[in-house]
């Protein structure tokens, strides 16, 4: 039986072409954020993502970008709060995107004390200005002082509401974003970077030249001998 080389090192190209790597974004950086009380709303942009975060359900309220001293959560964390300075009203926290999210990790962590509860990160969808529940994930936490993780994967998530239920004070828990993964085909999304496009055209070429090849073989053979 003969081999076709030509075959063999086309499907091999495409393959390899199908198999290349993809670009995503792995984590969302909030550590440029100066630390400091912001009224309404807090802008981060990160590469093509850009995050809003508001008090949620609380348009006067603020956002603390604060170093509450847990490793887990980098140099720069965030907490809702009714009043600047921080006092004793906190309040949850809207992390709205500016594209379609299908999975994202939260880190978390109090900053010492005892506040026993429980963490939880909501998903929604927003279409045709309707606002969809998607799903939760809970944790619950003791002293998380050493910090605890959250993930979600529900596919076009629009914004996530993230909230703590304690014994003695609730939403007093800091936070901020661990891995994210944009829906493909938006801004940061998973798509195939420019070489495995190349590869894969170059792939297909390929394939199709050996099958030219052997159609111009059959066509041109000599008849045979009567």
């Amino acid at each position: 039986m003969k081999t076709c080389l030509s075959c063999t090192g086309a499907m091999a190209l495409v393959s390899f072409a199908l198999a290349a790597p993809a670009s995503a974004s792995p984590t969302f950086n909030m550590e440029g954020v100066t630390p400091g009380y912001y009224a309404g709303s807090l802008v981060v942009n990160d590469g093509p993502l850009t995050l809003t975060v508001t008090p949620e359900g609380n348009p006067s309220g603020f956002v603390d970008a604060a170093n509450p001293g847990v490793a887990l959560l980098g140099s720069v964390a965030l907490l809702g709060s009714d009043t600047n300075p921080v006092a004793s009203g906190y309040t949850p926290l809207r992390f709205s995107f500016n594209q379609a999210i299908n999975s994202i990790t939260f880190n978390f962590g109090d900053a010492g004390g005892d506040d026993d509860g429980t963490a939880e990160i909501r998903a929604y969808s927003v279409a045709g200005g309707v606002t969809t529940y998607l799903g939760n994930s809970e944790f619950f936490y003791g002293t998380s002082s050493a910090g605890a993780s959250l993930t979600l994967n529900f596919a076009g998530a629009d914004f996530f509401v993230a909230r703590s239920f304690g014994t003695s004070n609730e939403n007093t828990l800091y936070w901020d974003i661990g891995a994210i993964t944009p829906a493909a085909g938006s801004p940061g999304g998973t798509v195939p970077e420019p070489p495995a496009w190349a590869l894969m055209l170059a792939g297909f070429a390929g394939l199709g030249w050996p099958l030219r090849f052997a159609r111009s073989k059959r066509t041109t053979r000599a008849p045979a001998a009567c």
